[in-house]
């Protein structure tokens, strides 16, 4: 017979260290919505963010994504999609729209592996700029090794980084004006923060249709904003 100690001690939680993970996945490469990106290529379409998706219980999709673009263009498109059950575009820049498609089996397959593991998505997910999808999980740390191991079977995945998760560092997203948070994206993924430095302010500025001084400005902003909650 168990004593009252050993009871109670099972009673208890075990308090564990939360971590986080930061990925990017490559749908591009899998097959997951052919249909959606050719569309969004001839509709000049940047997709931004995805704020929301789920597998319901009849394996379709219902997501919310935010895109840059022409909203008519959108609608007027995304009514000819396949896969496409019911849709809503709202605003104009950015776009939302709201849809709920059926699913291809790539798609269903790695958000249903997503949704059987211990972890939490941190939303939004982004879109980069070379296709792919940059998304951060959440758990412990077998949880989030297993995860990444698991997706790798399913789709091209990399690790960006990894770390303790503090949840007021996701506000600093706040603190940024929506061109500041595409200027500071690009030069993350064009490796201006890296050692040694990868882009040069002029070339950043070439690719963002700005004046170099423009680009200059906003990154020591970006770095003025952010820089003094880092360190609290």
């Amino acid at each position: 017979m168990e004593s009252s100690q050993t009871t109670r001690a099972n009673c208890y939680s075990r308090e564990t260290t939360t971590r986080y993970a930061t990925i990017v996945v490559d749908p591009e490469t899998d097959g997951f919505n052919p249909e959606s990106r050719i569309f969004l290529e001839r509709a000049n379409v940047t997709r931004e963010r995805v704020h929301h998706v789920d597998v319901l219980d009849d394996g379709t999709f219902v997501g919310l994504y935010e895109l840059h673009g022409d909203a008519d263009r959108i609608r007027s498109g995304v009514r000819y999609l396949p896969r496409v059950l019911s849709y809503d575009v709202t605003g104009t820049d950015p776009v939302f729209i709201y849809l709920h498609e059926e699913a291809t089996e790539p798609a269903r397959t790695l958000f249903e592996e997503l949704r059987s593991t211990k972890i939490v998505l941190d939303r939004p997910f982004e879109h980069r700029t070379d296709g792919t999808l940059q998304l951060t999980i959440i758990g412990e740390d077998d949880a989030l090794r297993r995860t990444f191991d698991s997706l790798a079977d399913i789709v091209d995945v990399d690790l960006v980084e990894i770390g303790d998760y503090y949840p007021e560092l996701g506000n600093l997203d706040a603190l940024l004006t929506d061109r500041q948070r595409q200027i500071l994206r690009l030069a993350v993924e064009r490796g201006y923060y890296e050692v040694p430095r990868q882009v040069t302010h002029q070339e950043l500025a070439e690719e963002s249709n700005l004046c170099q001084s423009t680009v200059a400005e906003h990154l020591q902003k970006i770095e003025a904003n952010v820089l003094p909650h880092v360190i609290q």
